[in-house]
């Protein structure tokens, strides 16, 4: 849900040279994703198999634009196993 670091990019450069790295590009999505957000109650409810209870947040409409256009965030986070 997030794009390479700068580090990650200049190695993928050496491969695929038409990739640009703008180093005054300021990622406002990384920033908002940085932010601290209130706990949530404890909650009673067990799961005890995989995909029985999901929880699921989305993000958007982001001000900023990502690489493939995409302007919202989906999470998916399986109460179970904890994947995400």
């Amino acid at each position: 849900m997030d794009h390479p670091s700068d580090e990650r990019l200049k190695i993928l450069q050496t491969y695929y040279p038409n990739i640009h790295i703008d180093k005054n590009y300021i990622c406002d999505t990384c920033h908002q994703a940085k932010q601290k957000k209130l706990s949530f109650f404890p909650s009673n409810t067990k799961s005890v198999q995989p995909f029985e209870l999901l929880h699921i947040d989305i993000l958007g409409p982001c001000f900023v634009v990502s690489m493939l256009g995409y302007k919202f965030f989906l999470t998916i986070v399986d109460d179970f196993t904890r994947c995400t």
